[in-house]
């Protein structure tokens, strides 16, 4: 049995998602989520071993990849590559996602199969095409997107069989990328700079958010300059380092808000912030919302 689930976000120190998919004999996991102002506010910036696949029901969805940014209307839907770094925000009111994340091997079969050579791992290395916006305006797309659609369903409802389901549905959109992409699966360059510096850089701040960080530390984390530093972010995340560094001590800070009992000032300091009245004055300019408010609203 696999039943959708509320979207989960367990990473290890490198930002690496680390939840498990389905079961090892089906490796494929169901999930609705909704974020907006009322419910998760935002997907942080994490990337996993599988691929995902999602379709928008309503709403409009930011996604953000390492230099680029989609914005996913209510009917569409996305292909997002393994590997790949990645971050989700909601736009003008609550979003509603269906996605399911998905082992290749569910499409790729026994390991070097015909399957796996010639298809499936050169997609996964094809650094090229990270992601897919699947537009309603394209007659491929929205073959793709209604491949996303029935495989979701069959993964909601569970009728008998529903793993072969999802399995034909799943493995009908891979073709369909990639007999519309022929030249780029034959990409072998690897995985982008970027990215690699972006994951190297987003697991330091993860994992010592609460010290005081400096510029230099950060750009330490991947072993390239300052200058470079804000560079990379700049083109990756449209952020600079230390605005991200801020708005994910929000974040971690709202969490605690949520979850704790804690008082402000102990949530500031576990949060890396100089005093109670700076964080409160951060989190007001972000969320437009005080700590004490936010906290009396959950």
């Amino acid at each position: 049995m696999m039943p959708i689930q509320e979207c989960p976000l367990t990473i290890d120190a490198h930002q690496r998602e680390v939840d498990r998919r389905g079961t090892p004999m089906f490796p494929c996991g169901g999930y609705a989520t909704t974020i907006g102002q009322e419910a998760n506010r935002e997907i942080a910036w994490h990337w996993h071993d599988e691929t995902e696949v999602l379709f928008v029901c309503s709403g409009t969805l930011l996604l953000e990849l390492v230099g680029q940014r989609y914005e996913i209307h209510a009917g569409e839907g996305a292909f997002l590559n393994s590997g790949v770094p990645q971050a989700a925000t909601a736009q003008g009111g609550d979003c509603e996602i269906h996605s399911l994340v998905f082992h290749p091997s569910l499409i790729a079969g026994m390991p070097e199969s015909t399957l796996e050579q010639r298809y499936v791992r050169p997609l996964l290395a094809c650094s090229s095409l990270p992601a897919i916006h699947f537009h309603k305006g394209l007659p491929w797309h929205l073959e793709a997107i209604q491949c996303i659609q029935q495989a979701f369903d069959a993964c909601q409802k569970e009728p008998f069989a529903f793993e072969l389901l999802v399995q034909q549905e799943l493995s009908r959109l891979w073709y369909l990328i990639v007999s519309h992409y022929p030249d780029a699966i034959d990409d072998r360059a690897g995985a982008n700079a970027d990215a690699l510096r972006v994951k190297e850089m987003l697991a330091y701040i993860h994992a010592h958010y609460a010290d005081s960080l400096t510029l230099a530390d950060i750009a330490k984390a991947a072993s390239i300059s300052e200058r470079e530093c804000l560079r990379c972010f700049k083109r990756t995340i449209g952020l600079s380092p230390m605005q991200y560094l801020l708005k994910h001590r929000i974040s971690a800070a709202a969490g605690l808000l949520r979850e704790t009992d804690w008082t402000i000032t102990e949530i500031s300091r576990q949060c890396g912030f100089e005093s109670p009245s700076y964080f409160s004055l951060k989190f007001k300019s972000l969320l437009e919302i005080s700590p004490k408010e936010y906290r009396a609203s959950r």
